[in-house]
């Protein structure tokens, strides 16, 4: 399946900013996970946003896994870096 969805900066180190072109006329969940498998961050994105900001501050260094859902409808995974200074 190709998608348009696309994260940058990636590395990251305060935010990431998501394009969610194939998302846009339904809202959609974002998660983002550690590489445990826990949830790190959780949100909606509204129908008419087909591009977000996803604040990073307080997130560790580290590789993450953006799951992008849109009401069972479709799904994905993306992979995301974190660096920071801390």
């Amino acid at each position: 399946v190709s998608t348009n969805t696309t994260l940058y900066p990636n590395p990251a180190t305060n935010e990431v900013w998501i394009n969610l072109p194939d998302y846009e006329g339904l809202p959609c969940t974002i998660r983002i996970f550690d590489l445990n498998g826990a949830v790190v961050q959780a949100f909606h994105a509204a129908s008419y946003q087909d591009q977000l900001r996803v604040d990073l501050s307080g997130m560790h260094s580290g590789m993450y896994f953006i799951h992008i859902q849109q009401d069972g409808l479709k799904h994905e995974v993306l992979k995301l870096t974190v660096v920071n200074n801390y």
